[in-house]
């Protein structure tokens, strides 16, 4: 889903098997709404406007994030967990404030 210029991420919530979500190239602010995305393995959000990383903690089978190209302002600091198990993880060009 990328591309579409969308500012705001809903109706994923029967999306429950869903493994690879890429919303790339959007007008996102927040990281929302994939609370029910439990067996999410790859979430790529980079060229958005999120500012924070909240909302993934509960997400146990993530490898892949991407959020190059936003605006978030720092990491917090139950990420570090994660990162370890991932295969990869990206802030390229972010701006930690």
């Amino acid at each position: 889903i990328i591309w579409l210029m969308l500012s705001y991420i809903e109706n994923l919530d029967k999306c429950e098997r869903l493994h690879v979500l890429n919303l790339s190239n959007n007008r996102i602010e927040r990281i929302e709404k994939l609370e029910k995305l439990c067996q999410l393995r790859e979430l790529h959000l980079s060229s958005n406007r999120i500012r924070k990383i909240e909302g993934l903690e509960h997400m146990t089978n993530l490898q892949v994030l991407n959020l190059a190209f936003n605006n978030i302002e720092h990491l917090p600091v139950w990420i570090a967990k994660k990162v370890i198990v991932m295969t990869e993880f990206s802030v390229l060009g972010d701006l930690f404030l």
